[in-house]
């Protein structure tokens, strides 16, 4: 989930809190893991997000930008040139040498 708010908010779905995330001042650029669920075979899930405003709006200084969802068990590791144009969770670089 991407945010930018001064305030903090709750993901809830399916009667659960996946996360209670704090105020986040910086840009909405990293996306923040939320939780896991279960999707039932109607392929449907309400996630509910709440502020203590009790709405979600860039005038109470709480924005939402995205949402993702991704499947468990689906992970690949693969060089990085050939995730373009993909969702990256992760990666690495090769170390350095520092030896000449």
């Amino acid at each position: 989930m991407q945010y930018f708010g001064f305030l903090p908010v709750t993901v809830t779905a399916q009667g659960k809190v996946l996360r209670q995330m704090p105020a986040n001042l910086d840009r909405p650029g990293p996306r923040w893991p939320i939780g896991r669920i279960v999707v039932p075979p109607s392929g449907s899930v309400t996630l509910k997000i709440h502020a203590p405003a009790g709405w979600l709006t860039p005038l109470n200084g709480t924005n939402m930008t995205s949402i993702v969802a991704t499947r468990v068990g689906t992970e690949h590791v693969v060089p990085l040139r050939a995730a373009c144009g993909r969702y990256v969770d992760w990666y690495t670089t090769p170390a350095t040498s520092s030896s000449r």
